[in-house]
């Protein structure tokens, strides 16, 4: 139902599912009266292929089922169906490792921000060679504390991953306007929550810390994935309030997140962040992360 000619791929390099079918992303085109572009009425989820597989799928789809749940809204296409499609997306765009963007809108709807009369959920599947948010920079970037707050833990849309990033946006202003790589986020009580699109970690004293979901963090795939190998390594994980103090104070900080991976911090405030080199605990989890998803494989390791 959804094959292309091997005549018609060869034409352009890249397709996108849209409308029930691929089309070349030149070709893409979505309503101006979906809900989804008029008020953000819809929900999305990212995830990465290593090795033309899809890294913590099951985990993915979960948390996109909870969060179009949230909105009440129905999924158009689910589980295996959703695996079928992903991989015909890696074969039309000629991909063995893939960024991957599943969107959910509303659908097309009269103006006016009620979902009732939005009968079509449009499913969009983006499948592109992206790489990592910050590059493959073990040596670190730079980062400092941004005024925007994350929404409030009781706000409706604090752990859905819904189309509206307005604070994300907003985020990365800030990081553009200080001339920084990127910018922590705190909480509507003043706590650490997270980056606009990572979640946060520190070291201090050979523990490591990360903020708890209380903090209105998204609760990220890949930081349960760096939770569980660092834990198998031996070292203690936990989750508590941070305070910026105890981003200042941090022999490490790193942050992770599908797009953005394992990314360390060298720099923080102005000021290095330990010995403003890549850290112990940051070196073990990007070796470990690389084995679990292939990559440092196929980089040599």
């Amino acid at each position: 139902m959804h094959n292309i000619p091997v005549a018609k791929v060869l034409e352009t390099a890249e397709h996108v599912y849209l409308n029930g079918e691929w089309v070349p992303v030149e070709q893409a085109r979505l309503s101006v009266f979906d809900h989804g572009f008029l008020y953000g009425d819809g929900v999305y989820e990212s995830m990465r292929a290593y090795g033309k597989q899809v890294f913590m799928s099951d985990q993915h789809f979960d948390r996109l089922e909870r969060s179009a749940r949230c909105l009440g809204l129905k999924l158009p296409v689910r589980g295996e169906q959703l695996m079928d499609l992903i991989g015909e997306g890696l074969s039309l765009n000629r991909l063995n490792d893939a960024y991957i963007r599943l969107v959910v809108t509303r659908g097309v709807g009269p103006m006016g921000p009620d979902p009732a009369p939005c009968q079509n959920p449009q499913l969009i599947l983006i499948v592109r060679d992206i790489p990592p948010l910050h590059g493959q920079k073990r040596d670190g970037i730079r980062a400092a504390l941004s005024s925007v707050r994350r929404c409030a833990v009781d706000s409706a849309t604090a752990q859905i991953k819904s189309l509206n990033y307005l604070v994300t946006v907003l985020g990365k202003l800030d990081a553009n306007r200080m001339g920084v790589d990127d910018v922590i986020l705190l909480d509507s009580r003043g706590f650490v929550a997270e980056a606009p699109v990572a979640n946060v970690f520190i070291v201090r004293n050979g523990i490591v810390l990360t903020p708890a979901p209380s903090s209105g963090i998204l609760e990220g795939i890949t930081r349960r994935v760096a939770f569980d190998l660092l834990s198998e390594a031996g070292l203690q994980v936990v989750e508590r309030d941070l305070t910026p103090y105890d981003l200042s104070v941090a022999e490490e900080i790193f942050l992770t997140g599908t797009h953005a991976e394992i990314v360390p911090v060298c720099e923080y405030g102005g000021y290095p962040v330990g010995n403003g080199m890549l850290g112990p605990v940051t070196s073990i989890l990007l070796d470990l992360f690389g084995a679990a998803t292939g990559k440092g494989k196929r980089n040599g390791a």
